[in-house]
């Protein structure tokens, strides 16, 4: 008799990366367990992880101005969670941590040898979860990895977080004929990477002979934010024959330091590593974005920004996640 398959889990599977994983493993014919908030509130048991071999850890709060007004409920959302399945994950399960280039502060190109040096709360809190994974991993008990995420776009299920997905949002925003509004100048240099290479990312982190240890996580190329909004105004225009405008507006006063720094994420040691490389460019992307939010706005019958919030078929998911 064949021996069953193990099982990855996945916890924040109904976010907006975790759903693009879950799809992706499932699609893959792996055995996908997945894991709420409502379970860790309950209590995690060893015996639930008896067959488990990964884990993706996505689940956190990821909200900036929230980690500010109230450090300790996102100490409770970003380090406590891992702090407990680190107690009962069984000896050797590979772990794999969502975590943020932002751990390096203001650094202006990132790669694995820049410094830590978080200026926020939410930034501190990341660390502290990382240090806990590899202090596991250290001492034996765990093969861990923390994938260090730059700018993630890409059409998929919307993000709770409304201070993520820009580029989502302007999209949507463009093909309901909205006006892009653009900060000031638009010069902040950001390097956005597309969520298909972002899932293929955490599935070669999640492979048995992956390394250990933090690796940021980009698409190696720093594009201003003028740029990108210019790129979406007229990938949209091309697609519908509408023009799009963009609208300069003044910078709000309450911008986190972290929200003006300029970043280039150089992924190089990770690809090194496991051989995966980021694949779609940032035209591509957001032509092949556009395209999909337009058909899921025409199948739901949905018009604008209200296409993000209506159900995902599993098709339209694989659509989203493929190379």
């Amino acid at each position: 008799m064949m021996a069953s398959r193990p099982a990855m889990l996945v916890t924040g599977a109904t976010g907006y990366i975790g759903t693009a994983l879950t799809a992706a493993l499932s699609a893959a014919s792996c055995v996908v367990r997945t894991l709420s908030r409502a379970d860790f509130l309950a209590g995690l048991k060893a015996d639930s992880f008896a067959d488990v071999d990964t884990v993706f850890h996505l689940s956190a709060q990821t909200n900036l101005r929230i980690a500010e007004q109230h450090p300790a409920e996102d100490e409770r959302a970003n380090v406590a969670p891992l702090e407990g399945l680190l107690k009962v994950v069984r000896p050797g399960t590979r772990v794999v941590l969502a975590s943020t280039v932002t751990i390096a502060g203001l650094a202006s190109r990132i790669d694995h040898r820049t410094p830590d040096a978080p200026i926020s709360v939410y930034d501190r809190h990341k660390l502290a979860a990382e240090r806990l994974l590899h202090g596991a991993t250290a001492a034996g008990h765990v093969r861990g990895i923390g994938l260090r995420l730059a700018n993630v776009y890409g059409f998929g299920s919307q993000s709770r977080n409304t201070d993520r997905s820009v580029l989502n949002l302007m999209m949507r925003r463009a093909l309901a004929q909205q006006p892009l509004t653009l900060y000031g100048d638009g010069a902040y240099v950001r390097d956005f990477i597309h969520l298909s290479d972002v899932v293929t990312a955490f599935v070669a982190a999640g492979s048995a002979d992956a390394p250990v240890g933090s690796f940021p996580i980009g698409s190696g190329t720093g594009t201003t934010l003028a740029a990108c909004f210019a790129l979406v105004a007229s990938e949209a225009e091309r697609l519908t024959g509408r023009p799009v405008s963009i609208t300069r507006v003044p910078e709000p006063a309450d911008l986190h330091a972290i929200e003006r720094r300029n970043a280039i994420v150089d992924p190089a040691a990770f690809c090194a590593a496991t051989g995966w490389c980021p694949r779609t460019s940032l035209r591509d992307g957001i032509r092949g974005d556009l395209a999909r939010f337009s058909a899921a706005a025409a199948l739901s019958d949905v018009a604008g920004t209200a296409v993000a919030s209506a159900p995902l078929d599993r098709a339209a998911l694989k659509g989203a996640i493929a190379p």
